[in-house]
């Protein structure tokens, strides 16, 4: 993929690389949560509460920054390419993608679900939604899965040239560059998207940590709102000269911040028993719980982006084939990962032995098909240009 800034046969190989992370990291997630206290559509013997721990660590930053990457990108195919070239090539990576995904890989993992659960999983969404009129449902109902995250990049995708426009006619819009370049952006990062969160975990009453992803068919204002501020910020920085390098210097302070923040934000978030202890007002807590939270996504992004700009910044043919090969593989993973969660649910091994076995069968699946079925044929070229 390209920046708006250079020339359109460079390609940003540690954004590549740091995208294809984020989307692989969501294989991972979803393959341990059957060993956590989690709802899910399986529940393993061995689940408890501590792999709840790692799978908050990804899911506090992932999409967050998955949604920074897509709307520096798009910055820059709207400079390269123009409203009309980048309206084509969000149709053809994005809108296209996501209506044959919902023909076949979603029905796919709604049988998954249904076989795995015994019919338990979508019946006890359906009692909790029953009675309500249709606008609740087309909120509540997670009917997109995991594919929600294509379904925002649909809706977001025209505020690009839109904010593009304005931009270029009231230039008082701008953001002054320290605001963007230089870690003063969490000034207001931070209290913005802490704001924005506050809807979440049911306003504060349910124990959560991360973001909330609703996967209905209307998107939740709130949450459209929330991930558009990541968006929104990665096409930013796409138009301030030097700012990615900016945001990218001291990558070890930011990921140490992010590890500093996280126990605090879990505890405080009411995923540990110490929290009402801690903090007794439930006003102070959650406000405490937002700010930690917004601080620990936007650090773990902006370590991650450095991390990679300092390590991956060289192009290499395998971590170039896996980047190409992320989207196939998290698009098609989730019926694989749900229906060998069923397979060892019940078997008498440790946690760790059978996520390794989820984890490891469904990325040789995922790649596999990726390679041989994919990989330069109509569906690779749909996902990636020609080089899929």
């Amino acid at each position: 993929m390209t920046h708006g800034g250079h020339a359109p046969h460079d390609r940003l190989h540690h954004l590549d690389a740091l995208r294809a992370g984020a989307m692989f990291l969501g294989v991972v997630l979803h393959a341990a949560l059957s060993f956590t206290d989690m709802e899910w559509a399986v529940k393993d013997r061995h689940a408890g509460a501590a792999p709840g721990i790692w799978v908050a660590a990804i899911h506090g930053f992932r999409m967050q920054l998955f949604f920074l990457l897509s709307g520096y990108f798009s910055a820059g195919l709207l400079r390269n390419r123009g409203t009309a070239g980048y309206a084509a090539n969000r149709w053809r990576r994005i809108g296209l993608p996501f209506l044959l995904a919902c023909l076949t890989v979603l029905p796919a993992t709604w049988a998954a679900m249904w076989f795995a659960s015994a019919g338990a999983a979508p019946r006890a969404i359906a009692d909790l939604l029953a009675g309500l009129p249709w606008v609740p449902w087309l909120l509540l109902f997670p009917l997109l899965g995991h594919l929600w995250f294509l379904w925002f990049l649909c809706w977001m995708a025209p505020v690009l040239p839109a904010a593009a426009w304005a931009a270029r006619r009231a230039p008082w819009l701008r953001v002054p560059r320290p605001l963007v370049a230089t870690p003063l952006c969490l000034l207001w990062l931070v209290p913005l998207t802490a704001v924005l969160a506050a809807p979440m975990g049911n306003w504060g009453t349910k124990p959560s940590f991360g973001a909330d992803t609703f996967a209905g068919v209307l998107p939740m204002p709130h949450l459209l709102a929330y991930y558009g501020a990541f968006f929104l910020f990665g096409a930013l920085a796409a138009t301030v000269p030097g700012a990615m390098h900016g945001l990218s210097r001291g990558w070890w302070a930011w990921l140490a911040a992010a590890a500093l923040a996280f126990l605090p934000a879990i505890v405080v978030g009411g995923l540990a028993p110490e929290a009402e202890r801690l903090f007794p007002d439930p006003g102070t807590r959650r406000v405490a719980g937002l700010a930690l939270g917004a601080t620990y996504a936007w650090c773990m992004c902006l370590g991650l982006l450095g991390a990679a700009s300092r390590w991956l910044h060289a192009e290499r043919a395998w971590v170039r084939w896996l980047a190409d090969a992320s989207y196939w593989a998290y698009l098609v993973h989730l019926p694989v990962v749900i229906l060998l969660q069923w397979a060892v649910a019940g078997a008498n091994l440790g946690a760790m032995t059978k996520f390794t076995f989820i984890l490891g069968t469904t990325m040789a699946v995922t790649l596999v098909s990726y390679g041989f079925l994919v990989r330069g044929r109509t569906v690779g070229r749909l996902l990636n240009g020609p080089r899929g």
